[in-house]
């Protein structure tokens, strides 16, 4: 493995094969991470001054340096420690600033969250001059609605939330023949055995790519009806509003409730919002919260990826086929891709989330 140093511009400065250890994640619906662990010379740290970015040969994510910490020991010895996010965490770094109402087509809102944050905001020093959205044409993405609002919390935390919500992803990535740093959602491809228009990519262990496995299924966490309260009207009462989970709310000891204070408010910076227009807010928030509260059926394991390569047979975000050897079968997406390398040797091994069919 090889961790290369980028400066400002994105240009390469230096190259590290030599250290204690590299963990290097990429993931689907979060920002990725980095952690190397080296022995500190002064070349390295010359070359950290002008470093604000890694890459490495074996994926297309970036990461942004974020903290350089050296530590001394006499018995040990020396140990300098380098640690960042990937370029996802950019959107760390603003909140949703004014109250913001979400409605409609589910990429144009997220597009608007950029736009007020990064790309166009009305306070020129939020604005950066090289960030810019880039559509998804594809119909997973386009077909996705919205009705939701926010003020002051963070834009990727709600970037995340929302994407997560919909089973979608998302990339930062700059474009090296423009400088341009993109921001794009992802849906990832169907891989599957349920589909035959791409080729298929599986780790089972008929295969002798699935090494262990883990299979787990829990309804401990699930929620089918969710409570939705929102502002206080006349003679102090609230707005409530009952959501169903996509499968229905259910009865008897079935149904299982959960209450959501929803951060709504009926004035937006468009206006007032209309009764169905607010009721549509609420019941937004609950489809929200109850897409975290679901029946979890997971089949997780180490694989052999000799036999698939990753960024060409399938990628960040795909659904592939995972099955063991007590009939569990899943349609699971690549959420995390783990690169890792130390004293033991180099390991490259991808987290799975199972699919709901």
């Amino acid at each position: 493995m090889e961790l290369i140093f980028l400066n400002s511009d994105f240009e390469d400065t230096y190259i590290l094969d030599t250290f204690k250890s590299l963990i290097w994640t990429d993931r689907f619906w979060e920002c990725g991470d980095f952690d190397l662990s080296v022995s500190p010379s002064n070349q390295i740290l010359s070359a950290l001054e002008d470093t604000l970015y890694f890459r490495m040969p074996s994926t297309s994510h970036k990461m942004v340096l974020e903290t350089v910490n050296i530590k001394t020991d006499i018995e040990e010895g020396d140990l300098l420690v380098v640690q960042g996010r990937s370029l996802e965490s950019l959107l760390d770094r603003r909140i949703v600033w004014s109250g913001t109402a979400l409605s409609g087509n589910f990429q144009d809102a997220i597009e608007q969250l950029l736009d007020d944050s990064f790309i166009s905001p009305t306070d020129s020093d939020r604005e950066v001059s090289n960030f810019a959205f880039l559509s998804n044409s594809e119909s997973a993405i386009t077909s996705l609605t919205i009705d939701t609002q926010f003020i002051g919390k963070n834009v990727y935390d709600v970037v995340c939330e929302l994407c997560k919500s919909r089973n979608i992803g998302f990339r930062v990535f700059q474009n090296p023949n423009d400088g341009m740093i993109r921001f794009k959602l992802l849906a990832g491809v169907d891989r599957s055995y349920s589909q035959s228009t791409n080729a298929h990519v599986a780790f089972t262990e008929n295969l002798d790519n699935l090494m262990n496995s883990e299979y787990i299924e829990t309804d401990k966490f699930l929620k089918t009806v969710a409570l939705v309260a929102g502002e206080e009207g006349v003679g102090n009462v609230r707005t409530l509003v009952e959501v169903p989970a996509p499968g229905g709310s259910l009865t008897g000891l079935n149904r299982r409730e959960m209450y959501v204070e929803a951060n709504v408010r009926r004035n937006s910076p468009d206006g007032e919002l209309s009764e169905s227009e607010y009721l549509d807010q609420l019941e937004g928030k609950g489809v929200e919260e109850l897409a975290k509260k679901i029946y979890i059926e997971a089949l997780d394991g180490e694989v052999d990826t000799t036999m698939y390569t990753y960024g060409t047979d399938f990628d960040m975000g795909d659904i592939l086929q995972i099955a063991d050897s007590y009939g569990h079968s899943t349609r699971s997406r690549v959420t995390e891709m783990i690169f890792s390398q130390n004293l033991e040797g180099e390991r490259m091994y991808p987290t799975f989330e199972t699919v709901d069919d």
